[in-house]
């Protein structure tokens, strides 16, 4: 007898063919069931079975319960896995990777009236996706602010700036972060997590939970703080807050780990390793409930790849202009700057002759602008930048919530005018706001 495959209706495809019961004279169709004891370990069955006992308004656990089939999946490529990770990926507007796996899946069920829906469906989809590329290269006069249209980085920002601190000026940073003894030095990286995350709009906390986290860390205790904690930002409840926070933690030491060896280097599998480290929770998130239809608005992004696999171009508003927005590096051509960021960024790390602070600024410019991923990009381009930084035994970036705007201002400043004067504002405000982290975790 047929038994019916669980589901979360938020995220199913009611737009392709139902192959989960084929009719009775399809006997050459494979059956897909829920994976047995003898095709996933016990342990992350389990998982997956607790990850259907979903409340239809727990749309936090829904996310969560998403999150949970996409880890599944990288481990075991079994079609029901296939089938339940497609199904929400195009509900939640991901169509060429969902495609992507619904192409997998009619490899393993060999299901005729799939095949007969992919094919004509991803000739719309690739159709519209080279369309939308075409729309971004050669946009309307007036759809990015001026200054803020893409221009190469691999053309016209190959060199760092030529500022220089004082010998004095980088002696005081070193000798205050040396001081710090190594608890002091975790609450400063606690800090950073909390900030760079605030700077994102990830999520924010009010000023006792920020010095609770700083001293206590980000474990999964959530007695630390509650949700009427959590004052603004995307994430608005605290498992996940938490989780996000442990991400960044654990992303910014593979990264000071990494840096730290005399031999090393960035190249794109390190890079997506860090990416997907930083993103874990941000995976699939539940953002709010749209007020045109009163149902829940899911957010999914992609980790670990950059933004040519998943065909997706990115913009950003200018802080308070939304009406300005910025125009990033096209999809199709995120993969060959990357190529010539790689070598620039490990020759850079590795240069005596340049301010670290300077060389910071350059990192951070390069990547915020060719913005490779689909999310995610400026919290790892503060721990890219913070390379030059540990290098030479300096703190990592700290940005708290009042540099927001002077911040975000430099940084669009350099975008617009490309000259080496015009990083000046942008390494002021990196040696400051790390100067006073440094002192903001010593009073707390």
């Amino acid at each position: 007898m047929y038994q019916r495959l669980p589901e979360i209706t938020h995220f199913y495809n009611i737009e392709r063919p139902n192959v989960e019961r084929p009719r009775a004279q399809d006997e050459n169709i494979m059956r897909i069931v829920f994976p047995d004891r003898q095709s996933m370990n016990e342990d992350h069955r389990k998982e997956l079975i607790i990850s259907f006992r979903v409340a239809s308004n727990d749309y936090v656990k829904a996310a969560r319960s998403a999150r949970t089939w996409e880890n599944l999946l990288e481990i075991y490529r079994h079609p029901f896995l296939l089938l339940r990770v497609a199904d929400m990926r195009w509900a939640l507007g991901q169509c060429v990777s969902a495609l992507e796996l619904y192409q997998e899946l009619y490899d393993a069920i060999a299901h005729p009236a799939l095949k007969a829906w992919i094919d004509p469906v991803q000739r719309v989809i690739r159709g519209q996706a080279s369309q939308s590329l075409h729309s971004y290269k050669y946009p309307p006069a007036g759809k990015f602010a001026i200054g803020q249209t893409w221009r190469s980085v691999a053309i016209h920002d190959r060199n760092p700036p030529s500022f220089n601190f004082t010998p004095e000026a980088i002696a005081a940073c070193r000798d205050r972060w040396n001081a710090m003894a190594e608890d002091m030095r975790a609450k400063y990286l606690h800090y950073h997590c909390l900030q760079t995350n605030f700077l994102e709009g990830t999520t924010n906390l009010d000023y006792p939970s920020t010095i609770r986290l700083v001293h206590a860390g980000f474990s999964d205790d959530t007695q630390t703080i509650t949700d009427v904690n959590i004052v603004g930002g995307e994430i608005r409840n605290t498992f996940d807050a938490l989780a996000l926070l442990r991400d960044t933690e654990q992303a910014l030491q593979e990264a000071l780990d990494l840096f730290m060896q005399e031999d090393a280097s960035l190249d794109e599998a390190t890079l997506c390793r860090l990416h997907r480290t930083i993103l874990d929770t941000n995976r699939v998130l539940y953002q709010r409930i749209r007020p045109q239809d009163g149902q829940p608005q899911f957010r999914y992004s992609h980790i670990g790849v950059t933004r040519l696999r998943s065909r997706r171009n990115v913009t950003a508003h200018l802080l308070h202009e939304r009406m300005s927005q910025i125009q990033y590096c096209p999809y199709d051509s995120v993969e060959e700057e990357l190529e010539e960021f790689y070598p620039r960024f490990n020759e850079l790390i590795r240069r005596d002759d340049v301010d670290p602070f300077a060389a910071a600024a350059w990192i951070q410019h390069v990547f915020v602008t060719i913005h490779p991923f689909e999310d995610g990009n400026g919290r790892l381009s503060r721990i890219l930048a913070s390379a030059p930084l540990i290098r030479r035994h300096l703190p990592p970036l700290c940005l708290q919530g009042i540099h927001k705007q002077p911040y975000f201002r430099a940084l669009n400043r350099i975008r617009e005018l490309r000259t080496s004067e015009s990083y000046r504002d942008l390494i002021n405000i990196m040696y400051d706001a790390t100067l006073s982290s440094l002192d903001q975790v010593k009073a707390m």
